[in-house]
């Protein structure tokens, strides 16, 4: 679901004419992630 999550930002990002989304996961065991995507 990670890559479901940071490609709906990265879907977003580019519709709503945005600089930047931030997409966070949890990857178990108490861990999480963060991406931040910046428009080309």
């Amino acid at each position: 679901t990670g890559a479901r999550i940071v490609g709906k930002a990265a879907a977003l990002l580019k519709r709503e004419g945005g600089k930047y989304a931030l997409a966070t996961q949890c990857i178990g065991g108490g861990q999480g992630i963060a991406t931040v995507l910046e428009a080309a």
